[in-house]
């Protein structure tokens, strides 16, 4: 049964939703760098290669959507796929959600504590981030019983966020630069937003066994 329904969450596609969620990041980058400017935490960077990053970054697309699937599609489909499936037989929708996502996070722990002169603060603010994320893949996964948005959402993230504004996880060049963990990458206005956004689909759907036993007979007659 699990797999099937693994199946399913991998059948269910749509070019317009993953082009959608993968430029999302740069909605919740616009919110957080006008933030971060009005509160004199966030500044413009001029860049003499602009153009050339901005040009490298979008022929980088599609290798960083393939390289991904070895990586991040196989942690979505056994987070957002056999964890979820199997814990929303078992507790509520809650339930479902936190215990999910604080495997999630545990699961990612090493990545968190392998960054650089790392503090209680910045363990805290990327495993918030971690968090938000996975919580919101889950709640993406309950609306289009689909795991390939959630996907193309963090794919969205690794690509965008290196260049666009101060990254906890990566180094690079980036058009914003912040000093406060506020208003970074993976800062709180960030995880925040993310967070809202997640709440505000949750209230439009309802992830239980029998919602999602009725999306997969949905999804098998069509496919």
């Amino acid at each position: 049964v699990q797999f099937t329904n693994i199946k399913l969450l991998l059948l269910n596609w749509s070019w317009a939703k993953n082009i959608y969620y993968f430029f999302f990041p740069l909605f919740l980058y616009v919110v957080s760098i006008i933030a971060g400017i009005l509160f004199k935490e966030v500044s413009l960077n001029k860049l003499d290669n602009a153009p050339t990053l901005i040009l490298v970054t979008v022929f980088d697309i599609p290798a960083i959507f393939v390289f991904s699937a070895t990586s991040i599609l196989i942690e979505e489909i056994f987070f957002r796929g056999f964890i979820l499936t199997t814990i929303q037989q078992l507790r509520s929708q809650w339930q479902t959600i936190i215990l999910t996502n604080l495997l999630w996070v545990v699961f990612s722990i090493s990545e968190i504590i392998g960054l650089e002169e790392i503090s209680l603060l910045k363990f805290i603010t990327v495993a918030l981030f971690f968090l938000s994320i996975g919580i919101l893949c889950t709640v993406l996964v309950g609306k289009y019983t689909s795991i390939w948005f959630g996907y193309s959402l963090r794919v969205g993230f690794v690509t965008l966020s290196p260049i666009i504004v101060t990254s906890l996880l990566s180094e690079s060049d980036v058009f914003f630069t912040t000093e406060s963990f506020f208003f970074n990458a993976e800062g709180l206005i960030i995880s925040v937003l993310i967070l809202t956004v997640g709440f505000i689909l949750l209230r439009t759907i309802r992830i239980s066994p029998k919602i999602l036993e009725e999306k997969f007979v949905t999804a098998q007659r069509i496919f």
